[in-house]
């Protein structure tokens, strides 16, 4: 892994046709979860694929899986930079330096298509290639999920539109994962070309042939008939668990568990309040696990309580697992959880999602049938967002020109 000033590649001769691609995030386990397909699609149309983003701040998996991911890239051959993108906006020191490191790097290299995305990541990258642009290079924006929607702070949408607004005249192709920001970017975003894609796209069989795994429930404690709520996702104020817990303290049953799953940056603030409200019997934390799959399958429904997302992954893996929902209405999920696959709720209060889990937990123990039928729709109706198809969509994207 290098910073561009440490790089001793050679400059390609003069008449060297290999095709290179570079993809971009804000923090490397961006790349690391949603991207590696997208790597292997780049490689499989003959490109070679550099990638850059923040390998030592700001991200969602541990440090040991950090470590494989670099790895995993140099023995494929494709190049690794660390580039210190911040995830606050306010951070102008390091905005700046990740902007002259990445143009650097663009403007020698050279390549023929740019994938972006993050909030602050994808318009650091979007301003370094102004100048390959003219060249012809393609700078293709992700947005998982804009940072401006209907009900966020009046802050986003004076400081964050704008300047996504900006950046959308130097972009190509604007990807949007949600109904609501592919209307939003079809009136008001000035990209060459807009597309809609149903995701990042899921291993679909992956979570639907996971098994049941009763150790899990042992290992962590948990009573072979409780009902157990899970959530995956890194700890922040977005993802909004202490909602969730709130809710489980107010319900006092002892049947039912909520089981957390991640790392992250508000992880210690929830563990100090399950200790000092003595909730540790009913509210477990996992830590970073790799069995997810196995996890969601020994669980009994997926509750998700996010003020913001895009199209989530982790509900949509739950889904394929056939697990009922309890989740937050809004953008993104609203597109993926019906009435009768689950319970939408306001994120806002606490009352709501107990009320919510306190109706989904006697569903599961007086009318199972209906439990198990809300699981099924759910499996059957995120087949649409498998990675195949986001895939094929991502493969014609990289191959228009």
């Amino acid at each position: 892994m290098k910073m561009v000033n440490k790089i001793k590649r050679k400059t390609a001769k003069k008449g060297n046709t290999e095709k290179k691609a570079f993809i971009t995030a804000t923090v490397a386990s961006m790349i690391d979860l949603f991207n590696m397909d997208n790597i292997g699609i780049l490689k499989e149309l003959g490109y070679k694929v550099d990638i850059a983003a923040n390998f030592k701040q700001g991200n969602v998996t541990d440090l040991e899986r950090l470590r494989d991911f670099k790895l995993k890239m140099q023995e494929q051959g494709v190049e690794v930079y660390h580039v210190p993108i911040p995830r606050d906006i306010f951070c102008a020191r390091d905005i700046l330096k990740s902007y002259r490191i990445l143009k650097k790097l663009c403007d020698r290299e050279r390549y023929s298509i740019v994938h972006t995305q993050t909030p602050i990541g994808g318009v650091v990258t979007r301003f370094a290639c102004r100048n390959i642009r003219k060249s012809g290079t393609r700078v293709i924006y992700v947005a998982h999920g804009f940072h401006f929607f209907k009900g966020a702070p009046i802050k986003n949408w004076l400081l964050i539109y704008p300047i996504e607004w900006l950046s959308s005249f130097i972009t190509d192709v604007l990807v949007t994962i949600n109904r609501e920001d592919y209307a939003f970017a079809k009136r008001h975003m000035k990209a060459k070309k807009l597309v809609y894609l149903p995701g990042a796209g899921i291993d679909v069989k992956k979570y639907e042939n996971a098994v049941y795994n009763v150790k899990l429930r042992e290992d962590l404690g948990i009573a072979k008939d409780a009902f157990v709520l899970i959530h995956v996702a890194e700890f922040s104020l977005n993802k909004n668990q202490k909602t969730v817990i709130q809710a489980i303290e107010r319900l006092k049953n002892t049947n039912i568990v909520y089981v957390m799953c991640g790392i992250g940056e508000e992880k210690e603030n929830l563990e100090e309040y399950v200790r000092s409200h003595k909730l540790q019997e009913t509210v477990k934390f996992t830590g970073y696990r790799e069995d997810i799959p196995e996890l969601l399958k020994s669980a009994d429904a997926f509750i998700f309580a996010s003020y913001r997302e895009g199209l989530s992954v982790a509900l949509m893996e739950a889904m394929a697992a056939g697990m009922p929902v309890i989740c937050s209405c809004i953008r993104g999920n609203i597109d993926l959880i019906k009435s009768q696959g689950g319970i939408l709720v306001n994120p806002y209060s606490v009352d709501e999602f107990a009320e919510a889990i306190n109706r989904m937990y006697h569903m599961f123990t007086e009318q199972k049938e209906l439990f198990c039928r809300m699981g099924e729709f759910n499996q059957k109706r995120v087949r649409k967002f498998g990675k195949n198809i986001v895939n094929d969509k991502m493969r014609d994207i990289y191959m228009e020109r």
